[in-house]
């Protein structure tokens, strides 16, 4: 179901790149509750499988309701392995590393995801952030 909702609502709702991105899907169906079909349009896109497996789905319980168009600072749901701590607008943002992560122990995860936090600091100005690489505020 989240899947079906988030292809539909990129479709009629998100930026419109995801219409030209997502433009030889010809047909998204939900076939059970664990499986959704995918009809393409045509056999010259070869990389449509892996761009269709790369979409971040969004959950529609979270989503519903909301109006997807209108420009927020509330931090989303999701299901990635950090979630936002803190954040300054235009300055920086802090990530905490999920504890019970759902995919922590997937094969292709391992030694992946170890930092407990991670702090991104933003610099708007290239003087300011080489002074502040300088002075070792931050790594490259």
């Amino acid at each position: 179901e989240d899947v079906v909702f988030t292809f539909e609502t990129l479709q009629t709702k998100g930026h419109p790149f995801y219409r030209n991105y997502y433009a030889d899907i010809k047909q998204i169906e939900k076939i059970d509750e664990r499986q959704v079909k995918f009809t393409f349009g045509g056999k010259d896109n070869r990389e449509l499988p892996l761009i269709v497996g790369q979409m971040a789905i969004l959950p529609k319980h979270y989503w519903e309701g909301k109006n997807f168009e209108e420009t927020t600072l509330e931090p989303p749901l999701g299901s990635g392995p950090y979630k936002i701590e803190a954040y300054d607008p235009g300055r920086s943002i802090t990530y905490r590393r999920i504890e019970n992560y759902w995919g922590a122990d997937l094969p292709v995860k391992k030694g992946r995801y170890n930092p407990d936090v991670i702090h991104y600091d933003y610099y708007k100005d290239i003087t300011v952030a080489t002074e502040a690489q300088k002075g070792g505020e931050f790594d490259f």
